[in-house]
């Protein structure tokens, strides 16, 4: 990679130049470093957008030194591309090199992509003294930094109601919906989501080339056929030959099984989470594919054998074990207002037995869960916690709890210590404050869930005051020892007869529970409403 650090010389760029105009060279040694590494170019073709959009990047870049601490920390310590494999680094290095060595016109869609992850990386970076040194030679900030290439990428990616598609503007709107779901702008992050698939799909890339015609087929061949090998061959290659100097964390199993996932996840909120009219039989059918997913996990994957020196199989590990557990608790928690529910259509026996056996296992999931993240949470770094998702699972697992502890003792299994459990969430969310101020909204609404659990069943706990979470270290472990049931399992002691399971699911199984908006927004009164509708006796 090229490490000279000269800047561009933007003073010699005509911003009245047109698309078909060659510029002239942009090369200049005279200005002091305002771009990480030179980007030159030899006639670059550039819309007037994009010609202004660079004469403005000067006023947006860090010098060298920071820029290259950033894409440091993305790659090897963030944690993004070891579950969210969007870029590729060997593909990622070269372009980055072949644009600062003016091999070629920069193109924006790159620029833009490079600014979005010195954003992530901004975002993932913790504030420790020595990345506090870093900043003293850009006088504005990292806050300012971030908010910077956070608003020249928005400038770039989403300003254009008819972009030229390309990988690096995909690439971008990925990132950038990432870093506006951690940032709490779930309706932004939904957008650039949907604009990264809309490119994709208009690539072809979701698409096989058999039966495309003549002008689809070679779309599809320059940028699938060409383009996307390369990525796999760059992957292969450290593997191929271990003696390579620098190793890339490309192992693809983890996102093969994420790939598996995807496809469950899927299955549940078209048929179950939508308000779609669900099965008893479909819920044990989802739970079977919950273990079986389980049970697929290679042993070299799962949290219990991996040393905690290995961060980036840990972090990995870890995903794959506590998702199945949320999406359980997502799948169940309807149980647990079963009791609450007033417009209760008559049941039998057997379903009184189904909701009884699916919120113990409900509770069950919300206290493994939250197992697996008290016994690692000294071992991940502190950008573990900066993805949005953990904070969710937490938020999820606390309300499940919160409303279990309202049910009288012994309905759910006898849970009678669930009290202790809310207070390691919330102590955990507090904990995770430091670093992300969404853990510290959702630990605002855990402490909502807190006073009205304590104000309806009498308990003893402070929301107030977090209790210390090194109490319950063996509470945790032991917890995570423990042989896990099942819905199906418990069932098969206390119901008898399959002719109720096609039968329609109880009408608690169509609540809208609330969840990422709610502390996105920073607002509980949903959450009050929720709490004094359906868990009110």
């Amino acid at each position: 990679m090229n490490t000279s650090g000269q800047p561009i010389d933007f003073d010699n760029t005509s911003t009245c130049q047109t698309a078909e105009a060659p510029a002239p060279d942009q090369v200049s040694q005279q200005n002091s470093p305002k771009l990480p590494l030179p980007l030159t170019s030899h006639e670059p073709v550039l819309s007037s957008r994009d010609q202004q959009g660079l004469a403005d990047l000067q006023n947006h870049f860090p010098n060298h030194t920071i820029t290259s601490r950033l894409l440091a920390h993305f790659f090897e310590q963030s944690t993004v591309p070891w579950l969210w494999d969007v870029i590729d680094k060997p593909m990622f290095d070269n372009c980055y090199h072949t644009f600062s060595t003016g091999h070629c016109a920069p193109s924006m869609d790159f620029i833009a992509l490079l600014a979005m992850v010195c954003a992530i990386s901004l975002q993932f970076l913790p504030e420790t003294p020595a990345n506090s040194t870093l900043f003293m030679d850009y006088q504005h900030g990292r806050g300012v930094l971030k908010g910077r290439m956070y608003g020249f990428s928005c400038s770039i990616l989403l300003h254009n109601p008819a972009p030229i598609p390309s990988l690096e503007r995909i690439q971008a709107l990925m990132l950038l919906s990432l870093f506006q779901l951690n940032e709490g702008n779930v309706s932004g992050s939904c957008n650039s989501s949907a604009a990264a698939i809309r490119l994709a799909q208009s690539l072809r890339m979701n698409r096989c080339a058999t039966g495309l015609s003549k002008a689809e087929a070679d779309i599809h061949q320059r940028h699938c056929d060409v383009e996307i090998p390369i990525v796999y061959l760059a992957a292969l290659s450290p593997r191929l030959h271990p003696d390579t100097e620098e190793s890339f964390s490309t192992e693809p199993t983890f996102h093969a099984l994420q790939n598996h996932w995807a496809r469950l996840l899927g299955d549940v909120w078209g048929r179950c989470l939508f308000r779609c009219a669900s099965s008893y039989q479909f819920i044990l059918d989802i739970e079977c594919r919950i273990e079986s997913f389980e049970s697929n996990i290679p042993p070299s994957m799962r949290s219990t054998s991996i040393s905690s020196n290995d961060m980036y199989s840990l972090v990995q590990s870890h995903v794959l074990a506590v998702q199945p557990h949320h999406l359980r608790i997502l799948l169940l928690r309807p149980s647990l207002l079963r009791i609450f529910s007033i417009n209760r259509q008559p049941v039998t026996e057997p379903t009184e037995a189904f909701h009884q056996c699916a919120a113990q296992i409900c509770v069950s999931s919300c206290k493994r869960l939250l197992a697996f993240y008290y016994t690692r949470r000294n071992d991940f770094n502190s950008c573990v916690h900066h993805w949005a998702n953990s904070i969710s699972k937490l938020f999820d697992v606390s309300l499940s709890l919160a409303i279990a502890s309202l049910v009288p003792p012994g309905q759910f299994g006898g849970d009678d210590d669930l009290d202790t459990w809310l207070s390691m969430a919330h102590s955990l969310l507090c904990w995770m404050s430091g670093s992300s101020t969404l853990a510290s909204s959702a630990a605002r609404c855990v402490e909502v869930m807190q006073n009205y659990a304590r104000l309806s069943s009498h308990s003893s706990n402070n929301a107030s005051q977090p209790l210390d979470i090194g109490n319950w270290y063996n509470k945790a472990t032991h917890t995570i020892t423990e042989d896990a049931d099942s819905v199906a399992g418990l069932l098969s002691e206390r119901a008898k007869g399959q002719e109720w399971l096609s039968s329609e699911v109880d009408p608690v199984y169509e609540v809208q529970f609330p969840g990422f908006q709610v502390f996105c927004d920073g607002k509980t009164s949903m959450l009050e409403n929720f709490m004094k509708r359906h868990c009110s006796g």
